[in-house]
């Protein structure tokens, strides 16, 4: 198998602009009267023109005025060496890649936070090939967040998860795996340090002599690493709810939907939250459950069992302790958007839990409401276990707190949202404290190619816990509790 689609970097990977931004940087650092070499410059891969302005001035303080001076300053130095370009600069390996990938009918993008990608590829005499382009003036954040590379993927029109993304910068690799998108990372491994323990990164030096083998390999889920399921059948959903359950000794949740979907059976257990009940004498209680995302597109609510199911793959990542869903999907309004969703339960503090979602409009520009809440109203097999007690919200953070029917343990949950977008037209946000089920809602309007992205972040804990700064006595609970939890 190949992957559906490569997104490339342009500077450093298709053509050495890359040497050209140094040499302008470097015009403009000795100018200044500040220190800047070569190494310096391994900082600026891959990040915006202000953010490598930023490594240039290495603290030293600027006003906003100096500030667009001297970006402005530097673009002027780095056009003028843009002149020498064309078909000729190609790095090594690239046309005959691009050759092998027309012939394979691979579509490719290219990626670039350069606001000068479009006239560097024309001047190299690919603009015409590219499937899509997204550059410097397609999204408002820049790598290593994931919206280039998804803007370029929905550009496309193929789903994000199956598009491989060849690099040079520490954080260009970092932006495709956000965007939940395997990497072919190019350069020398100390220049990628950690990243290369991802499962979903493969190095080498150049593309000199890759093969479509080798970006297949590049694709591909290490089978020891990754429990993998490619394509949704309704049939098999309640066997991987168990196949795809997360934990951490102090709780765990089965790998039911975010969204929910009809049938399953959401479950979340904390050790030693007991409950009675008839003909045995106890059982593990159910919790809130804290996965739920609500996701309206233009009206129409994304849940797998309406719309179409385009494209769906979720994997678990053992090395991370990450599950990760990516689906696009077509709602009944005609509308594509694609979903990437991420989930873990946090080992170190064993009380904190966290989803990511990026929604990325494809085919249409729509409107995105996301309800994120802590649904109380859950059973164990319609048996009730819970009294909801009280719910309330503070500042960014709503909270709910419940008490066992007989055994009267009291526990807790609060979840505290952040959202932000890829345009610069930001998000609104609101909360809704219906009666056992408080949430957080985050509204944005996205045109094609923008992405919006949500952070859910999720304490519980129970009367088992002792207060923050208590040192349990011996016997009484283990000698190491987790930490506070977060704001």
């Amino acid at each position: 198998m190949t992957p559906t689609a490569l997104i490339f970097d342009l500077d450093g990977v298709i053509t050495d602009t890359a040497e050209y931004h140094y040499q302008a940087w470097q015009r403009l650092a000795d100018e200044e009267g500040l220190p800047f070499d070569r190494a310096a410059n391994e900082n600026c891969r891959g990040i915006s023109r202000r953010e490598s302005l930023l490594v240039v001035l290495g603290g030293r303080p600027a006003t906003e005025e100096q500030m667009q001076t001297m970006m402005a300053r530097k673009q002027g130095y780095y056009e003028e060496s843009l002149d020498q370009i064309g078909p000729d600069d190609l790095l090594p390996g690239v046309a005959g890649l691009l050759d092998a990938l027309d012939a394979a009918g691979i579509p490719y993008a290219l990626a670039s936070a350069s606001k000068n990608a479009r006239p560097v590829c024309e001047r190299l005499g690919i603009a015409g090939r590219l499937a899509a382009l997204a550059d410097g003036y397609s999204v408002e954040r820049q790598k290593p967040h994931p919206d280039l590379f998804r803007f370029a993927a929905a550009g496309l029109g193929v789903a994000a998860a199956n598009c491989l993304v060849v690099e040079d910068a520490a954080a260009g690799v970092e932006a495709a795996l956000a965007a939940g998108m395997p990497a072919l990372a190019l350069g020398p491994a100390d220049r990628f340090g950690g990243l290369l323990a991802d499962g979903r990164v493969t190095r080498r030096d150049d593309l000199r002599d890759v093969t479509l083998d080798e970006l297949a390999a590049a694709a591909a889920f290490d089978p020891g690493w990754h429990v993998v399921q490619s394509g949704f059948d309704p049939a098999t959903q309640h066997h991987m709810e168990t196949i795809f359950t997360l934990g951490n000794g102090a709780f765990a949740t089965r790998g039911t939907f975010e969204e929910g979907y009809p049938g399953e059976s959401a479950l979340t257990l904390a050790h030693g939250v007991w409950d009675d009940m008839p003909i045995v004498f106890t059982e593990l209680v159910n919790l809130p459950n804290w996965l739920r995302l609500t996701i309206t597109i233009d009206g129409d609510d994304f849940r797998l069992d309406q719309g179409r199911v385009l494209d769906f793959q979720r994997y678990t990542d053992l090395r991370a302790g990450v599950l990760r869903r990516a689906v696009l999907w077509q709602a009944p309004n005609g509308k594509t958007v694609d979903l990437h969703f991420e989930r873990f339960i946090a080992y170190p503090r064993r009380h904190v839990a966290a989803i990511r979602l990026l929604v990325t409009a494809v085919s249409h520009p729509c409107a995105v409401v996301v309800r994120a809440a802590i649904d109380g109203h859950v059973a164990n097999q319609d048996l009730l276990h819970l009294n909801l007690e009280e719910q309330g919200k503070s500042g960014d953070t709503v909270w709910l707190r419940a008490r066992t029917r007989h055994t009267q343990r009291a526990l807790a949950v609060a979840a505290a949202l952040s959202a932000e977008t890829s345009a610069d037209n930001g998000t609104e946000r609101a909360a809704d404290l219906c009666a056992g089920q408080p949430a957080l809602l985050a509204t944005a309007d996205l045109k094609p190619g923008q992405t919006l992205q949500l952070d859910k972040l999720v304490a519980i804990t129970t009367d088992r816990d002792p207060p923050a700064g208590h040192a349990p006595a011996t016997g009484e609970a283990p000698a190491s509790w987790p930490a506070p939890w977060p704001k």
